[in-house]
């Protein structure tokens, strides 16, 4: 899967959990810490891990969850591409 069809399924996601209106999600970057930009609560960012879990084919373990691993939209593309081999 290529680097930009990631970006614009989780962006998509996003947008829709954030209610922005705006499906390219122009709203937000995708170098932009999620959780302290306020764009999504903290349950809405619960739904966008277990919607990452099922879009992506993933069984995530709770250590994985991190900022470094959830907190942007680029560290969510980066996580998904070191687990899925090419």
């Amino acid at each position: 899967m290529e680097r930009s069809a990631i970006r614009d399924r989780i962006r998509r996601r996003i947008a829709e959990l954030a209610g922005t209106g705006a499906a390219d999600g122009r709203a937000f970057s995708d170098d932009m810490i999620l959780p302290a930009a306020g764009l999504l609560d903290s349950l809405q960012i619960l739904e966008l891990i277990v919607w990452y879990e099922h879009e992506f084919g993933l069984a995530l373990k709770q250590s994985e969850i991190t900022i470094d691993n959830f907190g942007s939209v680029n560290a969510m593309i980066d996580y998904l591409l070191a687990r899925k081999p090419a």
